[in-house]
């Protein structure tokens, strides 16, 4: 009997033991005021962090009642201001861009502090283990995907098309990968690639000044380089009269066809994994998301290339400008 209420108690203190190793750390909750920690480097994804915030006033967290925003916005210094951040002990932190998550990973590494991120393949970045379970401390949003729905729309529109011009500058992992998802899917159709690699605004403007005679399309791969020079792409594509394709939201910069995420809305889709890590779920239970992918037709660009949008494809566009 006795070796029975030892083992019985032995158990208790094993899976009492357990409980505390893994449950996580509640916020200090609506009522207490929350702190959240945004860092995001890239001007061009503020979008990202004007939809996170949003979701989280929706869901009753705003800044100046119960929330306390703790902001980095540069590029430079990034693991420096995350270290004073976690001092500081937030309640979640918010990261846009493969780099900055890697960081934030690495700051918060023992100290059971969430992170919620948007980010390009965090599955094949070895962020988290699976989408499903994301494992560890970080959960958040995936925005590769949109590439070989993007060629296959610019096709629909212009199936003309046999080289494709693509500037890019490889400044993070997720340029890379864009470039080989435009490989797949245009090399097995007979179209060609010609890709420039740019590391600066000056090498951007030469490789726009002397993109091949034969080019019929262009092509946007994000980077944070061609993201800050989009203008100077679209006014080259107007130039030489060709379509410009891009797999994300571009269509109001001058995209003539463009699919992938809308920066606000997912932002908005990270604060809702948020706002389950805030009320109190383990990002390691809050299953990661593919970010939800837009249709955007420019039709003043297809216009300047000669380009008629069929009946079939318009009425399908999410945006469309007129």
């Amino acid at each position: 009997m006795k070796k029975g209420i030892v083992w019985c108690l032995t158990l208790l203190m094993i899976v009492g033991g357990a409980v505390v190793l893994y449950s996580y750390p509640r916020p200090s909750g609506r009522e207490g005021g929350i702190t959240v920690a945004i860092v995001n480097p890239n001007a061009a994804e503020d979008p990202m962090t004007r939809g996170f915030l949003s979701g989280l006033a929706e869901g009753g967290y705003r800044e100046g009642e119960n929330l306390t925003l703790l902001r980095w916005e540069k590029k430079d210094g990034t693991a420096e201001a995350l270290a004073k951040m976690v001092s500081a002990r937030p309640d979640l932190i918010f990261t846009v861009s493969t780099p900055v998550t890697w960081q934030a990973m690495a700051a918060v590494t023992g100290r059971q502090i969430p992170v919620v991120f948007v980010m390009n393949d965090p599955v094949g970045s070895g962020i988290i283990e699976s989408l499903a379970r994301p494992g560890g401390d970080l959960t958040g949003i995936q925005v590769r995907g949109s590439t070989t729905k993007a060629m296959e729309w610019l096709l629909a529109v212009a199936p003309h098309i046999k080289h494709l011009y693509v500037p890019v500058a490889y400044d993070s992992k997720a340029a890379l990968q864009a470039v080989a998802d435009l490989r797949a899917v245009a090399e097995p159709m007979g179209i060609g690639l010609s890709v420039a690699e740019v590391r600066s605004e000056a090498e951007l403007d030469r490789a726009l000044a002397t993109m091949p005679a034969d080019v019929d399309a262009g092509f946007i791969v994000h980077s944070d380089l061609i993201a800050s020079h989009l203008d100077k792409i679209v006014a080259a594509a107007r130039a030489r009269g060709i379509p410009l394709g891009a797999a994300a939201s571009e269509y109001a910069d001058g995209a003539t066809v463009s699919f992938g995420i809308d920066r606000f809305r997912a932002g908005l889709q990270a604060s809702s994994l948020a706002r389950q890590v805030l009320d109190g779920a383990a990002p390691a239970d809050v299953p990661a998301e593919v970010a939800t992918f837009f249709l955007g037709i420019n039709l003043k660009t297809a216009r300047a290339a000669g380009i008629k949008i069929p009946n079939d494809v318009l009425p399908q566009a999410d945006f469309v400008v007129r």
